[in-house]
């Protein structure tokens, strides 16, 4: 019945849960400063990436609501376009700390190619979800990786 209706959790998911919840807070400002500093960086050098061709993130949002219901920090998930679909599909693979992989949250830091989950999306859109590493390191790996 309780995987059926969901009404109880075991113990050791409890304990899992409990856990995860005592350092959330830490967690998820770590990540939205690695967020900020990358994209801050993608935008300021965004010259010597000339495969980059957009980037989402809502601290580039410039509507005034924005900041009143992120008062603490943006998303640590953003979005690029690259230049075309052969890039889009290559790049995961030429990155260090970022895993291919569709999960958001996790300390770790992930990209996917968003079509191979969903085929109607733009082949070069890739979905990042920075994690709690280095910021610098992650700085580096995105850097390398648009550069080759």
């Amino acid at each position: 019945d309780r995987l059926a209706l969901g009404t109880n959790i075991a113990n050791l998911e409890s304990y899992l849960l409990l856990r995860s919840l005592r350092t959330f807070e830490l967690r998820i400002l770590r990540q939205a400063d690695n967020t900020e500093k990358l994209v801050k960086h993608l935008v300021s050098n965004r010259d010597k990436y000339p495969k980059l061709k957009k980037i989402y993130h809502s601290s580039l949002q410039t509507e005034s609501f924005v900041k009143k219901q992120l008062p603490n920090g943006y998303s640590p998930v953003f979005c690029i376009e690259l230049d075309n679909e052969s890039n889009a599909k290559e790049f995961p693979s030429k990155l260090r700390y970022f895993h291919h992989a569709t999960s958001l949250g996790g300390v770790e830091s992930l990209i996917e190619w968003r079509v191979l989950s969903d085929p109607g999306i733009i082949p070069t859109l890739l979905r990042v979800s920075v994690g709690a590493e280095n910021a610098d390191d992650l700085i580096a790996d995105f850097d390398k990786a648009l550069r080759s």
